[in-house]
């Protein structure tokens, strides 16, 4: 059977740049937080990324990844929230994260399944409290006991995909962007070759995030076997962290991944990527 393995991450809700629907948010306080123009793009490219998963998945199972920073949290450094209040974050990520389901046809008493990794701590509290207590409330499939962890393998069709948030960071250099990607994918083949983790013919994709800075995937392909390494896009625009991953050369990219494996274990990915133009050019 066809299964669909959507994957997105760093939505960052709460903060000012970070996801939310398009509408009036109330505030405990009883005020209201509306939503920026940019945010109301990062809807768009929300909704549009859902809907096109809703077209993939058709007759086939789907299996949909959070890989971690579900919300901004409210560190006494953050700048720019929607509100200091956590929860208020939660109830943010939960709305976007159900409007997804919902929208991709989710369900789980058909076989659908949902899982949660835990991102950064300084974004989700101490032991990734509030990661865990999201997942739980969308009913998150539960592994150890746990309805989060910090990294997940799932094997789909044959092909085995490891989660994690914090991965393997791009290159510098326009030039060299890509290396790290690439080699780690090479060490990885050989790692797996010498402890005999897997047995050959083997398909095994690591996916990270956290770094707001969507490359393409890097494969090396053995004899024994494929092993491919990815860095998913964010759904928060540009912020200080960005630059500082970027160089401030790049813009932060928006999106997601879908993987759609094939019974026989045949893979591709879908990649829905925006670059958001943040800083207006002035024309002469």
């Amino acid at each position: 059977m066809k299964t669909i393995v959507a994957v997105v991450a760093d939505t960052h809700c709460g903060s000012e740049v970070g996801l939310m629907p398009p509408d009036q948010f109330q505030l405990d306080a009883e005020g209201f937080y509306n939503p920026s123009p940019q945010q109301k793009f990062l809807w768009q490219c929300w909704e549009e990324s859902w809907l096109r998963v809703a077209k993939l998945r058709k007759r086939a199972k789907l299996i949909v990844v959070f890989n971690g920073d579900a919300i901004q949290g409210t560190d006494e450094k953050f700048m720019a929230l929607v509100s200091k209040r956590t929860d208020e974050h939660d109830a943010i990520h939960i709305d976007c994260m159900e409007y997804a389901l919902k929208t991709a046809g989710f369900n789980q008493s058909k076989g659908d399944e949902l899982y949660y990794i835990r991102g950064t701590e300084r974004h989700s509290e101490p032991g990734s409290a509030a990661e865990e207590r999201i997942a739980s409330d969308l009913g998150a499939n539960k592994l150890a006991g746990r309805s989060s962890n910090m990294q997940i393998q799932l094997n789909v069709n044959g092909v085995i995909f490891d989660f994690m948030h914090k991965r393997i960071k791009r290159g510098t250099r326009w030039w060299t962007q890509d290396n790290a990607l690439f080699y780690a994918a090479k060490d990885s083949y050989a790692r797996i070759i010498d402890g005999d983790y897997q047995k050959p013919p083997f398909e095994v994709i690591y996916v990270g995030s956290h770094f707001h800075s969507w490359l393409p995937h890097q494969t090396h392909r053995g004899p024994k076997g494929n092993v491919t390494f990815a860095i998913t896009p964010a759904f928060q625009l540009m912020t200080g962290y960005s630059i500082e991953v970027t160089k401030g050369l790049e813009r932060a990219t928006v999106g997601m991944m879908a993987y759609e494996v094939e019974g026989d274990g045949a893979w591709r990915v879908h990649e829905y990527i925006w670059e958001p133009n943040h800083i207006p050019v002035p024309s002469k």
